[in-house]
């Protein structure tokens, strides 16, 4: 984490592989890589992070929240109102989560991420 926020992707990068290699069954490294990943256009590979995220944690909404807002932003909207609603039932107290849900319901963009979001 610190060093993504450093600056130094590669670095980040490597460290988020190692713990998927040592901690496969940890969401949090998979879900960590995937947002580095989208940053970088590696959609595919990141979409995959994302969803072993989503299935190793089902009530932790934030990587249903990201790949909304990446369906949201690549002009899939019901897709994105579909995952965004699956965050809110990952973890209904999740406002980040809830606000998305009705911002794509009524049609607007998604809400900006809030700092630290993601890194919970």
């Amino acid at each position: 984490g610190s060093s993504r926020r450093l600056g130094d992707l590669a670095t980040a990068e490597r460290a988020y592989r190692e713990l998927i290699d040592v901690a496969p069954d940890e969401p949090a490294g998979h879900f960590q890589l995937a947002r580095m990943l989208l940053g970088q256009q590696k959609d595919d590979e990141a979409l995959t992070h994302l969803h072993e995220a989503e299935r190793l944690s089902p009530d932790d909404a934030r990587p249903f929240v990201v790949e909304a807002r990446w369906l949201a932003t690549h002009g899939r909207g019901a897709d994105a109102v579909a995952k965004a609603r699956e965050a809110t039932f990952a973890d209904p107290n999740d406002r980040s989560a809830r606000d998305l849900l009705d911002s794509l319901t009524r049609g607007g963009p998604p809400p900006a991420e809030a700092p630290n979001e993601s890194n919970r």
